[in-house]
């Protein structure tokens, strides 16, 4: 059973347990530290101090660890992340300690005496010492703050992350934003700082992942310009270092991302530079191993890509020189002709760079060495073309100052050449080129004073001579005695001419063509002073003369042909072969077709044709028979005079008028069929003229 004291402090709300702790400690002074405004003020400093007073030690000790465990949960859980709800969960813990303080004072007794301000003084001044010291915390914070903000803004994340770090730490229970504030900088800063660890590390591929995570996450931040560059840095360095490995083509590719993705930083501004820098040495790395070709197509994508750049200035040049020992490889190779092409491309599309100079002087050697080597080879033709080359297109060089002279000196080889082949017009033709293209050169002398030229031209008319073109081959002696005539070839070219005349008539007269062949022993007489050329032509006319006497198709049939109708007019026959067999019987020819030459005295070839049956028609009046209305019968008779005349004079050696038969007497009525009508006779028989004929022709 509980007693009414216990009964009344436990409705006073005084715990038994505390009842009986003040039963057992003894009874309380009375104080003011038990007044319940200072308990209240005591407890209110959040230390629990008015359990002290009251002597509540157990108390004191439990909602002190209270409250050390709810700052502590406060700190660990980042309290600073929500300010209002931990203010409001430790302000609430604070209010009930001082009711709680208040409430305990109130259920203890205490006598009206002794000091009740001193506890209250003491509690205040506690109080504004929290105050001064929280406020003087928060202070620190803040400048702790502002100075880890001060070193993001100047890009200093190692001390900004610092400062930050002891915000989030240190300065964790101000509650302030900027606890938030600082762990969010904390983890934006450890992104570019790791990206700086790594890069410092080589690591630049991880370092372009940091400072690309960081502008993906952080696209509006103010640290954006410097990540951006030190993104284009590590790409800059990391392009850099493969390039000294010689990757030529990842770095410039990493060099491009830079140009391309970062233009307004520091190493995009310099990254065409070293995109120029990188291309020049890749070409050059080409270069050193002689692919040519890939290296030319570095220079000219540089080229093309940055046409009006210092770079260019470096490309061309280098372009030009890897060119020029381009070709100077081919043209050790013996490859002149891909050499040469090498030079003029230097010489087409640099013609401003230092190595245009040298090409000028290399193509020109190239194109003699190429020269030189189709000469040794017998390509003459080939050779004089590069010659010529040489003297249109690079004449104010060295070699291009002696071309000329060995351009002739060619032409005369190849000239030699084609003589002891026996290519006569082609040696010919070449003499003449070097005599009229190169006059002034030691090989138009040497051709010259050696007689090449005459000689060659005699053996040419030989050669002709021989393949029985002997109207060429004339014409060719002739061109000696023409146009060399103080050369000893010319002395002996009329003998020449003239066996070359009797071989032709020769040669004509085996063809019958008789005619022909007369005529070329005529012209032989009258051109030729040699006593046995001369005989040899007048015994080949005779011979041909003859032949064509004898002859009775071809030429003889057509001078048969020519004589008749000349004879008939009065002419002698024109040809000599007409006639010329006197010692044999004589024989005609008749041209109409009134009546025919009995063949045992028909001319067959001129030699025996000796007369020519010339014939005149016509008829006579024999009577008029007149006729009503104006109209006349006339009757008439035909006549045929056959005149016999010599072919070699024309003379007439018998001539006789042969008449036809009468027609029938004049009717006494008539049909007329005009004015006058007609009545004609038989034609004279040709039986008659015949035999009349076969008398005179003997």
């Amino acid at each position: 059973m509980t007693t009414e004291t216990e009964h009344a402090d436990s409705k006073m709300g005084v715990p038994p347990e505390e009842k009986l702790q003040e039963r057992n400690t003894g009874p309380t002074p009375h104080n003011g530290t038990r007044w319940p405004p200072a308990v209240a003020l005591l407890n209110l400093t959040g230390l629990g101090l008015g359990y002290i007073a009251l002597r509540r030690w157990l108390r004191w000790l439990i909602h002190l660890l209270a409250t050390a465990s709810l700052i502590a949960t406060a700190f660990l859980t980042n309290g600073a992340r929500s300010p209002g709800l931990w203010t409001a969960i430790l302000g609430a813990w604070v209010v009930w300690m001082t009711f709680d303080g208040w409430r305990l004072a109130r259920s203890t007794s205490a006598p009206e005496g002794g000091n009740r301000w001193l506890p209250v003084g003491i509690a205040i001044f506690l109080l504004v010492l929290e105050g001064a010291g929280f406020l003087g915390y928060r202070a620190l914070g803040r400048r702790t703050f502002a100075e880890g903000m001060a070193a993001y803004r100047d890009a200093d994340c190692r001390t900004a992350m610092e400062r930050f770090h002891r915000v989030t730490t240190l300065y964790e229970l101000t509650f302030s934003p900027d606890v938030a504030a600082a762990d969010e900088g904390i983890v934006e800063c450890s992104l570019l700082v790791y990206a700086e660890n790594v890069l410092g590390e080589g690591e630049y591929a991880e370092a372009v992942d940091g400072y690309a995570t960081y502008l993906h996450l952080y696209p509006k931040s103010g640290l954006i310009p410097v990540a951006r560059n030190a993104l284009a840095g590590t790409y800059a360095d990391w392009a850099a270092q493969v390039q000294q490995t010689g990757e030529y083509a990842e770095a410039i590719e990493k060099y491009r991302i830079v140009l391309n993705d970062y233009p307004e930083t520091s190493a995009g501004k310099q990254a065409a530079a070293r995109v120029s820098e990188a291309t020049i040495a890749w070409a050059a790395h080409f270069r050193e191993e002689g692919q040519y070709e890939q290296a030319i197509q570095k220079y000219v994508g540089l080229l093309n890509e940055y046409p009006d750049t210092q770079a260019s200035g470096k490309a061309a040049a280098a372009a030009a020189e890897t060119y020029g020992e381009w070709a100077t490889d081919l043209r050790e190779d013996g490859e002149y002709g891909e050499a040469a092409d090498k030079y003029a491309i230097v010489l087409s599309k640099y013609g401003d760079t230092p190595a245009a100079a040298k090409a000028k002087i290399a193509a020109a050697d190239t194109y003699t060495e190429w020269a030189a080597q189709l000469r040794a080879g017998g390509d003459y033709e080939d050779a004089i073309a590069k010659y010529t080359l040489i003297l249109e297109e690079y004449p104010d060089t060295p070699t291009g100052a002696g071309a000329r002279d060995v351009t002739a000196e060619t032409y005369a080889e190849w000239a030699a050449n084609l003589r002891k082949n026996g290519d006569y017009e082609a040696a010919v033709e070449k003499y003449h080129t070097v005599l009229s293209t190169y006059p002034n050169t030691p090989a138009a002398a040497d051709v010259q004073a050696d007689e090449s030229l005459a000689e060659t031209t005699v053996e040419w008319a030989s050669q002709l001579r021989e393949d029985g073109l002997y109207a060429i081959a004339i014409r060719t002696y002739q061109t000696v005695i023409d146009e060399y005539p103080d050369t000893r070839s010319a002395t002996t070219i009329r003998v020449e001419i003239g066996k070359t005349y009797n071989e032709w008539g020769k040669q004509l007269h085996s063809q019958r063509k008789f005619s022909e062949a007369m005529e070329k022993f005529l012209v032989n007489q009258e051109v030729s002073t040699d006593p046995d050329v001369i005989a040899i032509a007048e015994e080949g006319y005779e011979e041909a003369l003859w032949g064509l006497s004898q002859a009775s198709t071809g030429e003889g049939k057509e001078i048969l042909e020519q004589a008749l109708p000349t004879v008939c007019d009065g002419k002698p026959a024109e040809s000599p072969a007409v006639g010329l067999a006197e010692d044999e019987p004589g024989k005609a020819l008749f041209g109409g077709t009134q009546f025919k030459i009995p063949s045992a005295i028909k001319a067959t070839s001129p030699g025996h044709f000796r007369y020519a049956v010339c014939l005149e028609t016509g008829t006579s009046v024999l009577q008029r028979c007149p006729y009503t209305a104006g109209h006349t019968l006339v009757r008439q008779r035909k006549w045929w005079r056959v005149r016999v005349r010599d072919t070699r004079t024309a003379r007439v050696v018998a001539d006789r008028t042969f008449y036809g038969s009468s027609p029938g007497s004049c009717p006494f009525s008539r049909m007329f069929f005009g004015t006058t009508d007609y009545s004609t006779g038989g034609s004279p028989s040709s039986d008659q003229i015949v035999t009349w004929l076969q008398g005179v022709v003997r």
